[in-house]
């Protein structure tokens, strides 16, 4: 482990447990490769012994005999093991994965953070409603303040930050590959409050409107709106906390300038369609234009035929 100085003041609690979260994430990762390479090896002489088998068995059905008996016993016996040591299980009839992979993408998935993306957007958009707290990020353990640090207020993240042209949604599916994608991330993210009884206290719909003033969408579904923080007393002060899962935000190391190129693509596209959307209506008379429900320009160009 890297030898820091002694921690003197919140803040650097805080870069300690970064520290010590980084090199965690690193041997966890370590370890994670050689298990997916280890598990990806074992599949492959599964598949190449199932392969093997097959084909003599298959040369067995048309009556080549060149195969001996000890050759097929021993092939078989290959197999068999291979079988064993691979796990690879039943296909999953909707992923269309083996336990193999099934194992390999829960050991992905439990992979600890080793950035704070997520948590970094949360606590800009938190700044107004908790002005005059200090707000601290992290992807390590909270660590327990002072009393004479209160309040502050820390927002941590435990897993890595996904982005939507990389990862998908947040149930691994592809989303449209737009210009922005490339730039929006989701995640899961603690806000921690530290404070006493004089202090504000933290609310689900407080955080969730701060966070849409800011452009960042919460999980549809998740309830922020309407959840309250778990309050528990510690040392003399009061710790709420609220967990809270962001549906898409903008990466905060995203380039302006590249977002701005983005989402003038995006603007540019919607015009297209919407223009090449209109041309096709306005190929149909105005008596079915009014037909579609589309009143205001039907009745405007069926008018100007009276």
């Amino acid at each position: 482990m890297a030898k820091t100085a002694k921690p003197t003041t919140y803040a650097d609690l805080i870069a300690e447990a970064d520290i010590i979260a980084a090199e965690k994430a690193d041997r966890a990762r370590e370890e994670y490769e050689e298990f997916k390479e280890k598990s990806e090896r074992l599949a492959d002489e599964a598949h190449e012994a199932r392969a093997k088998l097959e084909w003599m068995e298959g040369r067995f059905k048309v009556g080549d005999d060149t195969v001996t008996v000890e050759e097929y016993a021993t092939a078989k016996a290959h197999h068999e093991r291979a079988e064993l040591l691979a796990a690879l299980g039943e296909v999953n009839d909707r992923t269309g994965e083996n336990a193999s992979e099934r194992r390999i993408k829960r050991a992905e998935q439990a992979l600890p953070a080793k950035e704070s993306k997520v948590a970094r957007a949360v606590a800009e958009a938190l700044r107004e409603p908790l002005r005059g707290i200090t707000i601290y990020t992290t992807f390590g353990d909270v660590p327990a303040p002072e009393e004479s640090d209160l309040p502050v207020a820390v927002v941590s993240q435990s897993k890595p930050t996904k982005n939507f042209a990389k990862d998908g949604d947040r149930d691994g599916k592809r989303v449209f590959a737009n210009a922005l994608s490339r730039y929006l991330i989701h995640g899961k993210v603690k806000v921690t409050l530290f404070k006493l009884p004089i202090h504000r206290e933290l609310a689900g719909k407080q955080v969730a409107d701060a966070l849409r003033k800011h452009g960042i969408d919460p999980r549809v579904g998740s309830g922020l709106d309407n959840s309250f923080p778990v309050t528990v007393t510690r040392n003399g002060y009061e710790v709420q906390e609220l967990r809270v899962a962001v549906g898409k935000a903008l990466d905060p190391d995203a380039d302006p300038e590249r977002v701005a190129e983005a989402e003038e693509q995006m603007a540019e596209s919607a015009r297209r369609a919407e223009a090449q959307t209109f041309r096709r209506i306005d190929a149909h008379s105005p008596e079915w234009q009014m037909g579609t429900g589309l009143e205001e320009h039907g009745a405007r160009d069926y008018a100007r035929t009276l």
